[in-house]
């Protein structure tokens, strides 16, 4: 089953994007949906986890990161069905190869 959508797509990466993040949902608006991915060790130590707290207030955030490195086709397809069902505004994916 193949499912699609016109999606406007923005990748945003390197060093200081965390610290714009803020700014960066602000252009999006208030009080969204935000669908977001990421490695199960690497947020916290990045420093991303203090960054997304900070946003947390004014957005509703669906956090994943219940997957295994190198992800399985099964993972993708739950992870996907959670899109379809929730509708977020946004996905933020931050970690490494495997986000």
């Amino acid at each position: 089953m193949w499912w699609s959508e016109n999606l406007s797509v923005r990748i945003i990466s390197g060093p200081g994007s965390l610290q714009d993040l803020k700014f960066i949902l602000e252009e999006f608006g208030k009080n969204l949906s935000v669908f977001l991915v990421t490695g199960q060790k690497s947020f916290e130590k990045s420093g991303a986890e203090t960054a997304v707290k900070e946003i947390s207030d004014n957005h509703n955030l669906i956090h994943i990161k219940d997957f295994r490195v190198n992800p399985r086709i099964e993972d993708v397809k739950k992870e996907l069905n959670i899109i379809k069902n929730q509708k977020p505004d946004l996905i933020l994916a931050v970690g490494g190869g495997s986000v």
